[in-house]
């Protein structure tokens, strides 16, 4: 993608978005509902006209090329299997229309049940499977021709979250094994730094920060793509009288005593995550999630000091959101919250 924008009228909803996605790379575009993902992965199926810019395969522009002769596979929150077939001939549609040899498509079609373990619901017609098992017919009809391209808006989504885990996982080895390159809409923070080599982080139909996430985590550019990346979002303080932020997840805080605590407040909620326990910690004009430690001795009520983790601080301009490489001395600044 170079440069590309898709506009709906005078509305633009996605604006000089410019990446490259290298060979065999899944590629997760992250962002909230309407920051331009799906709109995004419809330009470049061709099922949408760019604005402006060019969206290129192996370096080839393909803005005037058809969907039908792009090579891409496709697979939607809505599984789009046709009703009146069954399970096989989904799976073999695309290959029949390619006028595959009938004894190929069906070691295709084999291949890829035994794989997604639905090799016993060939005969069955969609309406006759679960959520689940219809997903895996997608995917499989998706990857029967081995596109150039695979392109997935959101696919896990409606399944229950243990479906949902079992599923990414299958299609990650799928993908990894096949070696096809993917890009994948999620609005799911978990998903995308899980699943993805990189993450394209999006708001407002642009490109936030474009890395792995690794460092989309761990560094990430600006705060947007701080708060974006991350469950529970990021936890921000403002420093009084001086243009920066001061940014920490909800995993570095640590407890503190006396003149080494950085802040101190009183904790409002107590939540059980399994073996994770997050406070809701009300200090002066803030609300900070933190995640405490086993031996943290907490009660609703009581006020605890906290501090951060050494090396774990992110700083922000306060003013234009961007990252600052380095941040004053935690010890010499006073806090209005955010």
């Amino acid at each position: 993608m170079n440069g590309l924008s898709v506009a709906y009228g005078e509305k633009t909803a996605v604006a000089d978005l410019t990446a490259t996605i290298a060979s065999g790379e899944l590629v997760a575009l992250l962002g909230p509902s309407g920051c331009g993902k799906s709109t995004t992965l419809l330009a470049v199926a061709g099922l949408l006209n760019s604005s402006a810019g060019s969206v290129r395969f192996d370096g080839r522009i393909m803005n005037e090329i058809p969907t039908e002769q792009r090579d891409v596979g496709m697979v939607f929150q809505q599984y789009s299997l046709y009703p009146h077939m069954t399970v096989y001939d989904n799976i073999a549609f695309p290959l029949t229309m390619k006028k595959w040899p009938k004894s190929d498509i069906r070691r295709r079609v084999d291949e890829l049940a035994e794989l997604l373990r639905i090799g016993e619901l060939l005969a069955r017609r969609p309406d006759r499977l679960s959520g689940g098992q219809q997903q895996r017919a997608a995917i499989a009809r998706a990857l029967a021709k081995r596109p150039k391209l695979l392109l997935m808006d959101e696919p896990f989504s409606h399944l229950d979250s243990s479906l949902r885990l079992e599923l990414r996982e299958e299609f990650r080895f799928l993908q990894q094994r096949f070696g096809i390159t993917t890009l994948f809409v999620t609005h799911d923070q978990e998903e995308a730094l899980s699943l993805s080599d990189r993450i394209m982080v999006m708001e407002d139909g642009r490109m936030l920060q474009y890395d792995t996430p690794e460092q989309v985590y761990h560094r990430p550019s600006n705060r947007r793509a701080a708060e974006i990346a991350g469950h529970p979002p990021m936890n921000f303080l403002e420093v009084e009288g001086r243009p920066w932020t001061l940014g920490a997840r909800a995993e570095d805080w640590l407890l503190a005593d006396g003149d080494s605590a950085l802040i101190r407040g009183r904790i409002a909620a107590i939540e059980k995550m399994g073996k994770d326990t997050l406070l809701k910690v009300r200090a002066p004009s803030a609300l900070l999630r933190v995640y405490a430690s086993a031996e943290w001795p907490v009660a609703v009520g009581q006020e605890i000091g906290l501090r951060v983790r050494p090396g774990r601080a992110h700083w922000f301009d306060s003013r234009t959101g961007s990252r600052l490489e380095a941040g004053p001395e935690l010890s010499e600044l006073r806090w209005t919250g955010a």
